[in-house]
């Protein structure tokens, strides 16, 4: 991948991070009192989930959703070839 992509998914992962950060700071000024380790853990796995997201959606939009998979067909004449 190239630096382009990698630039790519990085933009993907700010966006829905920003995303992330608006939804739970709504939800957080009520307050909801939850340990702040699980909020660490939770984020760090969304991070590593939604980086391996974004570079797949780059590596569909550049490739297609089709490549990457090579299908081979060998075909077998019957009989004897025609001389």
């Amino acid at each position: 991948m190239t630096a382009r992509d990698y630039a790519a998914a990085v933009m993907g992962v700010i966006g829905r991070a920003f995303l992330a950060l608006d939804v739970y700071l709504a939800a957080r000024l009520p307050g909801d009192r939850r340990p702040l380790m699980f909020h660490i853990l939770t984020v760090a796995a969304w991070l590593g989930r939604t980086w391996r997201r974004c570079l797949d959606e780059v590596r569909t939009r550049r490739y297609g959703p089709g490549r990457g998979l090579i299908a081979v067909v060998i075909n077998k004449k019957k009989g004897t070839p025609h001389v």
